[in-house]
């Protein structure tokens, strides 16, 4: 199965100083950018280097209130936009496909069945679009709420493939993907360049798998072709010691079980789960996608209930409502646990005592200069939202702290300064759990790390 036709379609892109502002800010200034048909270019910067903008701008996605000397060969789409970004515009614009940071702004419908029939009625090609990129048949026949943010980003492959655009814009597309679904994502991108078309990746997290044939860095709105920072960050000054003192147990999972019901069939996606944590431990989980990483967490947190097992805090077998008291759980995607407008709303109705609120905003302030409590929810970048759900979780003072994919969305120095802020919450009577993809980062600061498959967590050699 091929991402694009077998004809070459010649879809370049090219502009020349291209400049973005918003208000009073540079987005993107002097931009020359020249992609011809077969191109793929990375893209690599830190957060807040312009890459998003840029992806917005080749895909067509922004409104043209671009100053350029010359910009030819837009994507076709370009004209039909009014101005406003919406999910609608992402799904169904053409020829350009563009896949977001976080794939839930690009699904229109509930269901896998409706988003990708709305591409095609033919249901030979969506069974192979499911098969290429690596989910069982049954997911057509679920609801996206039901898929973790691994099998969603695959899900957008799928429905990448179906479409067969002539240009891709993936940005940071592979931070939910584990190395099998990132191998789709680069084999997608070769096969579109193949077939005449280009593709321009956008990453903070640099990986040497992406078939470029063009290597650029981004910093400040302007592009270079230097390729900046390490492809494979160092994290080895953050590791740790080998825990050899066992603090008090703070969690006992035994024989932990949990299935799911897709029309008339029962899947168990966790077999037998057993988990033991003492205080002041970091723990890490692995797993491909779909294996039930993020389902482990909502039980362990409270959010979801287990069939079968155990779960113990601090010696005591509990439930799941008493759980949601003592965990602290960071999600995948942090705005989901930001329902409101502004910073000041969210500490107000998160944290009950006036002066432990301003101990927060005090905090907050400490750690993010620019995120007062004035500053809309929506116009913070992944790392600022991550900061500002961790301030709020550890006033709480949980004895267990899980995160979910944290890295995601952060440049290198932004993971340095969260795991900074989680070592400043632990202590001997608190447990951290850290999932990722990451292996590398999670064999660097967890004292043990876990790898789940089948239903089972194995210890990580």
């Amino acid at each position: 199965m091929k991402a694009s036709g077998s004809s070459a379609i010649g879809a370049g892109f090219s502009c020349k100083n291209l400049n973005y502002t918003l208000g009073d800010k540079i987005l993107l200034q002097n931009v020359d950018l020249d992609l011809a048909p077969g191109d793929v270019a990375s893209v690599r910067g830190p957060t807040g280097a312009g890459k998003t903008t840029l992806g917005l701008v080749v895909a067509g996605l922004l409104p043209a209130n671009v100053k350029a000397e010359s910009i030819r060969e837009l994507p076709s789409c370009w004209r039909y936009l009014t101005g406003e970004l919406t999910s609608s515009h992402l799904s169904r614009c053409q020829p350009a496909s563009y896949l977001p940071q976080n794939p839930l702004d690009t699904f229109v419908f509930p269901s896998v069945f409706d988003e990708l029939t709305a591409i095609t009625n033919d249901p030979a090609a969506v069974s192979r679009a499911i098969d290429y990129v690596g989910l069982p048949q049954f997911t057509i026949q679920q609801e996206l709420s039901q898929l973790s943010g691994g099998m969603l980003q695959r899900l957008s492959l799928a429905r990448m493939a179906l479409v067969k655009p002539s240009l891709i814009v993936a940005d940071e597309t592979h931070e939910w993907l584990d190395a099998s679904g990132q191998e789709i994502l680069f084999r997608l991108l070769n096969d579109t360049a193949q077939a005449g078309g280009v593709a321009l990746v956008l990453q903070s997290t640099a990986t040497d798998r992406i078939p470029a044939t063009h290597q650029l860095s981004m910093a400040a709105g302007a592009i270079s072709s230097s390729p900046s920072g390490h492809l494979h960050p160092d994290w080895g000054d953050l590791r740790r010691k080998q825990y050899l003192h066992k603090g008090l147990e703070i969690l006992r999972v035994e024989g932990l079980v949990k299935s799911f019901s897709v029309g008339h069939s029962v899947h168990r996606l966790l077999r037998h789960i057993d988990l033991v944590g003492h205080g002041g431990e970091w723990l890490g989980i692995c797993g491909h996608n779909g294996a039930g990483k993020s389902v482990l967490c909502r039980i362990l947190s409270g959010l979801d209930k287990e069939d079968f097992g155990s779960v113990s805090l601090m010696g005591k077998r509990t439930e799941a409502n008493e759980r949601r008291k003592q965990v602290g759980y960071l999600f995948q995607v942090p705005q989901l646990q930001l329902p409101l407008p502004l910073v000041g709303n969210m500490l107000r109705e998160t944290v009950a005592a006036s002066d432990t609120r301003r101990r927060v905003a005090e905090q907050l302030q400490h750690i993010c200069p620019n995120l007062t409590e004035q500053k809309q929810v929506n116009s913070l970048s992944p790392y600022q939202q991550r900061q500002l759900v961790l301030t709020i979780l550890g006033a709480r003072a949980p004895s267990i702290l899980i995160f979910d994919e944290p890295t995601w969305g952060c440049d290198e120095l932004e993971v340095r300064r969260l795991i900074d802020s989680i070592e400043e919450f632990m202590n001997e009577n608190r447990l951290v759990i850290i999932v990722s993809h990451n292996e590398r980062l999670l064999d660097a600061v967890c004292h043990r790390t876990y790898r789940l498959r089948d239903g089972h967590l194995e210890v990580k050699e």
